[in-house]
């Protein structure tokens, strides 16, 4: 398919890549706006007779004429052919994401294959000119934000940095000021945070800036794994909570040496998961939609130790929003078809977000909570961070997603957890609706927030006066 830009990224970990073969460039997945993300210069392709091609990841040289595209679930795939010399070139980029299996998933580690291999006959209307034997195969790592360096014969380390932009001390009882940038007004503070990555490989050597391997061309290439390693940097309800992958791990080293043995492991797993989710009889571009949909959710999730607990959340786009209830609401058929569990952690967590139903409703709120839109935003999951409360819809969300969720799996148990919060919610809805007709009449606002006043915040809208 045609190039676009993609990103593959590990579950709740804060480690990916972006790739953008259009503009030619890529940048690194951390904990930074993706406006402001690291930039990476990766170099990657073949020299042979004096000539070094190159996929289209970086800006300068000469690159394939020829190139495309491909997704899966697990991975993102872009391959260049060269029509002078036969030669095809592939990058595959595979991140751990197996459903269900929180330890597997959440490891700091992409997976990166590199593969040399050559086609049969012309390619399209160009003539061959040469069929070399042999090639050299190399990846790079580079840019204006990144600095690489060869660390011994297998492993290479990165360095760059990252921003923690955070709003955990925004007093959240002030009134609103308006703002041409929401997000851009809520941060506080921003503390820049040294990262250092490491790129292992097997079969392969370590040089400069890279690795580099002379291969076959019909056919060979080597097997990498860029692995990183962060102290913790969520703030939730004030208290800086772990990556959860740091149960297992307690430096990069741990992980770096998980890499080293487990390699092959990355790539088998995202062939099994793929082959999984592939078996469905819907058309090429919905595949390629839903790959590309997963791709997006594990660029902006969240999962961290919290005391005894956990915590796990979704940013909101570029609003960067922590686990707004509306929006996970409209991801939910993807939790309960594919990892419940996760759900389940959200409906754990909301109901700390709840707020007194006399903000709302005045004296008759009395007794009464409704949910908040959103959990904080940035690194910062310390209350709402948007501009105003969306209180029947948020609230009548979180009692549809945990009885939906309890019919998916049987559990009772967070509904039994939160059940004097659930009732003093039903309360909330049953003050907010019209004494005539039921139909909400506060509390109604929602989140377009390019509409006019009476779609934003007009009352007796009928998706409320469904939805109760």
């Amino acid at each position: 398919m045609q190039l676009m830009c993609d990103s593959v990224s590990v579950l709740g970990s804060r480690h990916g890549v972006l790739f953008n073969p259009v503009a030619r460039r890529c940048g690194i997945v951390r904990f930074d706006r993706f406006e402001s993300m690291p930039k990476l210069d990766l170099r990657v392709g073949i020299r042979l007779s004096g000539r070094e091609i190159l996929l289209p990841l970086c800006e300068g040289g000469e690159f394939f004429s020829f190139c495309d595209q491909r997704m899966t679930p697990c991975s993102m795939t872009i391959m260049g052919i060269d029509p002078a010399t036969g030669l095809k070139l592939k990058l595959s980029v595979v991140t751990p994401f197996r459903p269900r299996d929180a330890a597997f998933s959440t490891i700091p580690v992409l997976g990166l294959r590199l593969e040399l291999s050559a086609i049969t006959g012309p390619f399209r209307w160009e003539e061959r000119k040469t069929t070399p034997a042999d090639a050299e195969v190399f990846i790079e790592f580079g840019g204006p934000d990144v600095q690489a360096g060869r660390l011994d014969d297998h492993q290479l380390a990165l360095c760059f940095n990252s921003t923690r932009a955070s709003t955990e001390d925004r007093d959240r009882e002030a009134p609103w000021q308006p703002a041409e940038d929401l997000t851009e007004s809520l941060i506080k503070t921003r503390t820049v945070l040294p990262q250092s990555d490491r790129i292992v490989g097997r079969n392969v050597t370590a040089s400069g800036h890279g690795f580099a391997k002379r291969v076959q061309a019909n056919g060979g290439g080597f097997d990498l794994a860029w692995c990183a390693y962060s102290d913790a940097v969520l703030s939730v309800k004030g208290e800086r909570c772990p990556f959860r992958y740091a149960r297992r791990f307690k430096n990069l080293d741990a992980v770096a040496a998980w890499a080293m043995e487990n390699l092959e492991t990355l790539f088998e797993n995202a062939h099994r998961v793929d082959g999984i989710i592939a078996q469905n009889s819907g058309a090429p571009s919905l595949q390629h939609l839903l790959a590309y949909t997963l791709h997006s959710w594990l660029m902006d999730t969240w999962w961290v130790d919290r005391g005894a607990g956990e915590w796990f959340s979704v940013w909101e786009g570029n609003c960067y929003f922590h686990s707004t209830v509306d929006v996970e609401f409209t991801q939910s058929p993807f939790y309960l078809s594919v990892w419940p569990e996760l759900l389940g952690i959200e409906l754990d967590n909301w109901p700390e977000f709840s707020k007194d139903g006399r903000r709302c409703l005045g004296a008759a709120g009395e007794g009464t909570l409704f949910l908040s839109h959103d959990a904080g935003s940035h690194a910062s999951a310390c209350g709402q961070d948007y501009q105003h409360e969306m209180e029947v819809e948020e609230t009548v969300n979180y009692v549809i997603l945990g009885y939906c969720h309890y019919k998916r799996t049987g559990n009772l148990s967070i509904m039994r957890r939160h059940e004097e919060t659930l009732r003093k919610y039903l309360a909330f809805l049953r003050q907010a609706g019209s004494a005539v007709s039921g139909v909400p009449v506060k509390g109604v606002a929602n989140t377009i927030d390019d509409a006019s006043p009476a779609v934003q915040f007009g009352r007796g809208q009928i998706y409320l006066a469904v939805a109760l």
